[in-house]
């Protein structure tokens, strides 16, 4: 139970403030509710941080974190310290899927509190009960939708609501699900006329905060119903609806940002293609036919996915070592568990020309590395990988200036010339941070498309789920590291 606190709720920039007028002039009208619950983090390794006191009154925190820098702030806050007397480092973490944004903090902060009172080092890691109970999770969400629509499928105007329960307070990464909703609320289709709106309610539960995709599973969840109750209404297939209604080139989001190079028909066409849809929605009709208390349905779900790395704050240093010409690499984002000290070993190697074996990857640091945004949104990869290009970039224009003096130069091997860039006073570390402009009236600097077809089982006397098959095709341009992406894929 909760209390509305925000009598206005929250709007999607660009709603058309007539809809409800053009959802009553439709030739058809449907409304419909969705009860979605909340969800918590089940990562493998829990809120764990420890604390060690050192010189001159400065303190090291080694912490499972998705946000060094925010933690770093907390840290120095709460001992009253500035903030370069706290050192927060994190090698990787067990996961994270945004329970790791804020909620790490409350250890941080007990742990340096006990370690500041005692002189020693402080650990605290929450047992599995005690993070369920206090990380708050996904936040509890009611969905609600009215469409108006025409004979053929067409969605015409579509109004949707969230009715979020935000937990204890409002603020921080608790509004992340709301936010995120609202601009993938239009899921992967194009309604003419559209709005959505997100009601925020207190409750005496811990405050949500962010999962995976935030705020993304339920607005698409709501979109798909929204299609799914037009299909059965016109008696007419699923797919039919989807496929009059999807996205195309040169079409206008809600939130009045045209795309463009929309792959979503072709990944379709193609995805059933693969995954034999067809069939196998015929060989569910006959297993369903043949059994009484097991059903089996199968489903095909687009997705258009923004993504964002314009403005985005993740710092990249790298060292060449003169002795042996090997690398050492450090970034600011934080690795867990989506290869990111991968694809920034394999970026230093690509722009150098050398074995990947030459590269390590060192611990983030805000020491090394300060101010960085948090790792989350499925663009920090991206643009640490930028970074730590155009950190090599400068020492390879250094190097490649050591090659054109002479052609002995020219033809030495990396160790030589690293040697002889060092003797002839070369600076061998260098730090970069590109700093990227959205353009005006774009929220996201590009979309990613794909599909997935779901074949599962119900039991109908226990509700057991069994998810039979699922295959996804994805569009994610030229992978850095197609076993790491498909990882991520599988993992989600």
């Amino acid at each position: 139970e909760g209390d509305e606190t925000n009598p206005n709720p929250m709007p999607l920039a660009g709603n058309d403030d007539h809809v409800v007028d053009k959802i009553a002039n439709a030739p058809h009208q449907l409304k419909g509710k969705v009860d979605f619950g909340s969800q918590r983090h089940f990562y493998m390794e829990p809120q764990s941080t420890t604390v060690y006191p050192e010189e001159d009154q400065c303190y090291r925190v080694e912490t499972s974190t998705q946000n060094p820098s925010g933690m770093q702030q907390v840290v120095a806050a709460v001992l009253k310290k500035s903030q370069h007397a706290v050192n927060v480092t994190m090698k990787r973490g067990g996961g994270g899927f945004g329970g790791k944004l804020t909620r790490c903090n409350v250890n941080a902060g007990a742990a340096a509190v006990a370690a500041h009172k005692h002189g020693m080092a402080v650990q605290v890691v929450n047992d599995r009960n005690t993070d369920f109970r206090t990380v708050g999770g996904r936040n509890a969400t009611v969905g609600e939708y009215s469409v108006g629509f025409d004979d053929e499928g067409n969605l015409l105007a579509v109004d949707v609501a969230f009715h979020c329960i935000m937990g204890g307070q409002l603020g921080g990464d608790s509004m992340g699900e709301c936010t995120m909703a609202l601009l993938w609320s239009d899921g992967a289709y194009h309604v003419p006329s559209f709005r959505a709106l997100a009601y925020m309610y207190l409750s005496n539960t811990p405050t949500s905060t962010s999962v995976r995709a935030p705020g993304v599973p339920f607005s698409v969840m709501l979109m798909e119903m929204v299609v799914e109750h037009v299909a059965h209404e016109l008696g007419k297939p699923v797919s039919w609806i989807q496929q009059r209604n999807m996205v195309k080139d040169n079409q206008m989001t809600p939130y009045g940002q045209v795309l463009k190079n929309v792959t979503l028909p072709r990944i379709w066409q193609t995805l059933h293609a693969n995954a034999h849809v067809l069939r196998r929605k015929d060989a569910a009709v006959l297993f369903n036919s043949n059994n009484r208390w097991k059903k089996r349905g199968v489903a095909v779900t687009p997705v258009k996915y923004g993504i964002t790395n314009s403005g985005l704050k993740y710092g990249a240093q790298v060292s060449i070592c003169s002795g042996d010409g090997s690398v050492l690499v450090t970034h600011g984002g934080c690795e867990v568990g989506q290869g990111i000290d991968t694809k920034a070993a394999q970026m230093a190697a690509y722009v150098f020309g050398i074995p990947i074996k030459k590269i390590k990857v060192q611990a983030t640091s805000t020491g090394l590395i300060p101010n960085s945004d948090a790792t989350g949104g499925s663009s920090t990869s991206e643009s640490v990988a930028r970074s730590v290009q155009a950190a090599c970039q400068t020492l390879k224009k250094r190097l490649d200036g050591v090659k054109m003096e002479s052609k002995e130069n020219a033809s030495l091997s990396w160790e030589e010339l690293v040697a002889k860039a060092h003797e002839g006073g070369v600076q061998l570390f260098a730090g970069e941070q590109p700093h990227v402009v959205a353009p005006p009236n774009q929220v996201f600097d590009y979309f990613v498309y794909a599909a997935a077809c779901s074949e599962v089982e119900v039991d109908i006397l226990t509700g057991e789920i069994n998810l039979v098959r699922t295959d996804i095709m994805y569009d994610c341009g030229k992978s850095f590291n197609p076993a790491v992406d498909i990882g991520q894929i599988e993992g989600a």
